[in-house]
């Protein structure tokens, strides 16, 4: 969804842009430093709304009628683009436990959404690649691969079943070496290169090992849930 070049405008933009301590800015401690800093001191840095917008090409992108298109056709309904991010993770911090959306999780804040996802980095194994545990996403994908799992004889917790079905506060690895073993995807391409998801469905970002991991994401759904993490305290207009 992005040229080589314009992932160069972007890289030598941002090269001029402060990032926040955290994986978006409404988490971060709302004080700006040097990428090379932050770095050194935390797992994963963001940028400020009015600086992501302020970025060739990404605005652009979340306004872009194929992907809109593909945004409808899934939800339903004209799609509201009301949440996007600009995040880094860094090779130095490869424990997933720390850091936010390092472990699966499922995210809860609109009523029928999808996030594109882009690469800002060229990504695969050893640099932060995306895994998704498909048929998560809804209660009749769940109880498919419930009975599947049933008829093949795999043993599972009423517990691991609970944590399916519900909002779950803490996050689950172990169901995806049981019952989910066969339904994990891994999504990794070159810088450029993106996907659009259900994020209610248990996802991660692995912890990248050989270099920093750089992704957009842009969120739409019905409407605008208000519980977006990545606001500003800034007012931002957007038709200039």
């Amino acid at each position: 969804v992005l040229s080589k070049k314009q992932i160069s405008n972007i890289h030598e933009y941002l090269s001029k842009k402060e990032v926040y301590s955290g994986h978006v800015w409404g988490f971060s401690d709302k004080k700006s430093l040097k990428l090379n800093k932050a770095r050194k001191l935390f797992p994963q840095a963001c940028y400020k709304l009015e600086d992501i917008f302020g970025a060739p090409d990404l605005l652009e992108l979340a306004h872009d009628p194929k992907i809109l298109g593909i945004a409808q056709n899934y939800i339903g309904a004209p799609p509201t683009f009301y949440s996007c991010n600009l995040m880094w993770s860094f090779k130095e911090y490869q424990d997933p436990n720390i850091g936010i959306a390092r472990n699966f999780h499922r995210d809860h804040d609109n009523i029928k959404y999808c996030s594109l996802y882009v690469f800002l980095s060229d990504i695969d194994d050893t640099h932060g690649s995306h895994h998704y545990m498909k048929k998560t996403h809804t209660s009749s994908a769940i109880d498919q691969v419930v009975k599947e799992g049933e008829s093949n004889n795999i043993n599972f917790t009423e517990k691991e079943i609970d944590i399916l079905y519900n909002l779950p506060l803490e996050y689950l690895d172990s169901i995806g070496d049981n019952l989910y073993k066969n339904y994990i995807t891994e999504l990794k391409g070159k810088a450029g290169h993106g996907f659009v998801e259900d994020p209610f469905g248990y996802h991660r970002g692995n912890p990248p090992k050989n270099s920093d991991r750089l992704v957009f994401w842009i969120r739409y759904g019905i409407f605008d849930s208000g519980l977006s993490a990545d606001l500003t305290d800034k007012k931002i207009n957007i038709d200039n």
